[in-house]
C-alpha cells in the first residue's frame, strides 16, 4: 500500500485522503485486537475475527477440554496472551500498527484543527502495539519517537527535543 501511495497519489488531498484511510484501517485492527485482548484476559473467552480458521488453520475441534484457552496460539503461562488481530502471528499486528501510529502521530503536530482525535487515536494505537506485546514494535517505536522528536526539534527552532 506504501508503494501505492507514492506511486500513484499526486495531489494534497490524494495523500490526505490515503493517510485518513491508513490511520481508519489501523484504528479498525486495533480495535479487534484489543477485543480479543480484553476477552480472552479478562473473560477467558477466545474472539477470533471472521475467517480466523482459514489463517491459523486450526477449528475448534482441534483443542477439546481445558486445552481450549490455548487454541491457535492463545495464552501462555501467566495468563496473558499475545492479540493476533487479523493476522496470523502477534508480531504482524505490531508492526502493521506502527504505520497508521506514526501517520496519528504526525497529523497531530501538522493539523491543529484535528489535533484532539489525532492524539487519541494515537493513544488507543498505542495502548494496542504495547498488548501486542512485540518487542520488535517496542524497538521500531522507539527508534520512530526520536525521529519524529528530532524532526519536531528541528522545526520548532530548538536544538534539543530530550
Amino acid at each position: 500500500m506504501l508503494l501505492y501511495t507514492w506511486v500513484y497519489l499526486r495531489t494534497e488531498k490524494q495523500i490526505q485522503t490515503a493517510i485518513n484511510c491508513f490511520i481508519g484501517i489501523g484504528l479498525v485492527v486495533a480495535a479487534m485486537g484489543l477485543t480479543e485482548y480484553i476477552g480472552f484476559t479478562f473473560f477467558t473467552k477466545i474472539i477470533a475475527p471472521p475467517f480466523k480458521t482459514l489463517i491459523t488453520n486450526l477449528t475448534p475441534g482441534d483443542a477439546p477440554g481445558e486445552n481450549a484457552l490455548y487454541w491457535g496460539g492463545y495464552g501462555y503461562m501467566g495468563g496473558l496472551m499475545r492479540m493476533h488481530g487479523f493476522f496470523s502471528s502477534p508480531n504482524r499486528i505490531g508492526s502493521f500498527l506502527l504505520i497508521p501510529l506514526a501517520f496519528s502521530l504526525y497529523r497531530s503536530f501538522h493539523q491543529r484543527s484535528q489535533r484532539f482525535w489525532f492524539i487519541l487515536s494515537s493513544i488507543f494505537l498505542g495502548s494496542t502495539i504495547l498488548c501486542s506485546l512485540s518487542r520488535t514494535t517496542y524497538l521500531a517505536t522507539t527508534f520512530f519517537l526520536i525521529i519524529l522528536s528530532l524532526h519536531w526539534a528541528k522545526t520548532h527552532g530548538r536544538k534539543t527535543a530530550l
